[in-house]
C-alpha cells in the first residue's frame, strides 16, 4: 500500500486531571525527521514521544506539538534576595538623604526591580503527574493514528491516480 508523506491529525482531550492537545504533521522527507515541539516540564517524557512517532511513520518529516494544562493549582514558593533589598534600601535611602527624590521606597516599588523576587513552581504530586504524562502519551497515540490514517487516504488516492495514469 502507498502511504502519502504528507499528513495531519490533531486531537484534544480533557479529563479531571489535565487538558491536552496534540498537532501531528508530516512533509515529504528522505528521512524520519522529528521535531518535538514541548513545554520544558515534558522533557522527561520526550524519548517516549519520539518512540511512538517511529512507530507510526518509517519516512518524512514529522512536527508534533504538545501542548499540557494541569487542571491542579502547582503550589509555588517565593524567594527573596535579601542582600539585593538591603543594597537598593540602601541606595534609596542615600538618594533621599541628598533630596534628589522625594520619600523612600514602598514595597511594592522594591519588589518590581529584576531578581528581588524569585518565583518557584512545585512540583505536582507524582501521582497526578503521572495520570497527566499517560494523558499526553494516550492523546498523541490518537493524533498519530488520525495523521496515519490521513496518509492511508492520501496515498490510495495517488495509487489510484496513477493506475489510471498507466492504462492511458
Amino acid at each position: 500500500m502507498i502511504k502519502s508523506m504528507t499528513g495531519f491529525g490533531s486531537i484534544s482531550h480533557e479529563d479531571n486531571v489535565a487538558s491536552v492537545s496534540v498537532t501531528a504533521r508530516s512533509v515529504n522527507h528522505r528521512y524520519l525527521d522529528i521535531q518535538l515541539r514541548l513545554s520544558s516540564h515534558l522533557a522527561e517524557i520526550e524519548p517516549q514521544l519520539r518512540e511512538l512517532v517511529q512507530q507510526k511513520v518509517v519516512r518524512g518529516r514529522v512536527e508534533l506539538g504538545v501542548n499540557l494544562q494541569t487542571k491542579m493549582t502547582p503550589s509555588v514558593e517565593l524567594d527573596l534576595n535579601e542582600p539585593l533589598i538591603e543594597k537598593i534600601a540602601k541606595a534609596a535611602e542615600m538618594v533621599s538623604d541628598r533630596e534628589l527624590v522625594g520619600e523612600g521606597l514602598s514595597a511594592g516599588e522594591l519588589l518590581r526591580f529584576p531578581n528581588v523576587i524569585n518565583v518557584r513552581e512545585q512540583p505536582l504530586n507524582k501521582e497526578i503527574w503521572q495520570a497527566a504524562c499517560d494523558t499526553v502519551i494516550k492523546t498523541t497515540r490518537q493524533a498519530l493514528d488520525d495523521l496515519d490514517g490521513m496518509r492511508q487516504r492520501e496515498g490510495e488516492f495517488l495509487q489510484a491516480d496513477l493506475i489510471a495514469r498507466s492504462t492511458e
